[in-house]
């Protein structure tokens, strides 16, 4: 499997760990890549659905330690 496919994998399970429903998740992946799948990306496209996910993973991390942080 390209290493890429895995971290996209992993990202998908972070986004759900940090909050966003599974539907949301799958939705985002589908605005990029339509009705392909993972597996079946080549590498450009993988980069970008990478590049866009973790864009998502970003801003929720960020988004936690403000509501983190504010309630100390």
């Amino acid at each position: 499997m390209n290493p890429v496919v895995e971290q996209i994998y992993s990202l998908k399970n972070e986004m759900i760990h940090l909050g966003y429903a599974e539907g949301e998740v799958n939705a985002f992946i589908h605005d990029v890549i339509g009705d392909k799948t993972i597996a079946s990306l080549d590498s450009q496209e993988c980069e970008e659905l990478y590049d866009y996910l973790s864009s998502y993973v970003s801003f929720a991390k960020k988004s936690k330690n403000l509501i983190l942080g504010s309630s100390k």
